[in-house]
């Protein structure tokens, strides 16, 4: 009887261990994350390869500037959606990555920059939708031919260019707001729009 009582203590115990071993854990990550405040890059994150669906999503703690490196290969989708501190992301290293995954950055209500790669060849479905302060997006490649999924740029009223003169071989349903002031822009010769 008294063998059997250690034991729903025991199992008593383990829940609340495992919150708090939980709730340590998150601490440590939200540490090796949040270096100094006003940046988002360093060791952990140049060296990350993978980035799982929703991983960093609604993270408050994000603030300032995030730089990947080149050994990231896969990003999920939504993995940085409503991280409402975040002002720039610089992807221009991660040389593996051909697209944006859907959601990405929706909802960064302070992102103002995106650096993306040279190989970047795709915008997925809601990618940047409701980045209301963004108002760049900088192509490291000159002439990259770019694919634009649904919504991918709604809600970016504030978007005024595209570095590098991209060619748009299509653009998805609503992918920008009406009041956008770069839609006007898009008719121009340059960005060599094929499909809408």
């Amino acid at each position: 009887l008294q063998a059997s009582k250690k034991t729903e203590k025991i199992k008593l115990k383990n829940p609340v261990l495992s919150i708090i071993l939980f709730i340590v854990s998150i601490i440590l990550l939200a540490g090796a994350y949040y270096l100094d405040g006003d940046h988002l890059s360093g060791d952990w994150a140049t060296d990350i390869k993978s980035i799982g669906n929703f991983a960093f999503s609604q993270c408050r703690l994000m603030s300032g500037e995030l730089q990947l490196g080149s050994s990231l290969t896969y990003m999920g989708e939504y993995c940085f959606n409503l991280c409402s501190a975040l002002t720039s992301a610089n992807l221009q290293f991660c040389n593996s990555l051909g697209n944006l995954p859907k959601g990405v950055f929706s909802g960064c209500t302070s992102l103002v920059r995106v650096d993306l790669p040279v190989q970047i060849n795709t915008i997925q479905d809601n990618a940047f939708r409701g980045c209301t302060q963004l108002m760049v997006v900088n192509l490291t490649q000159k002439g990259a031919k770019l694919r634009l999924g649904d919504n991918a740029f709604y809600g970016c009223e504030r978007l005024a260019t595209f570095t590098n003169d991209p060619t748009l071989i299509s653009i998805g349903i609503s992918c920008f707001s009406f009041d956008s002031s770069l839609l006007n822009k898009l008719w121009e010769p340059k960005y060599g729009l094929k499909n809408i």
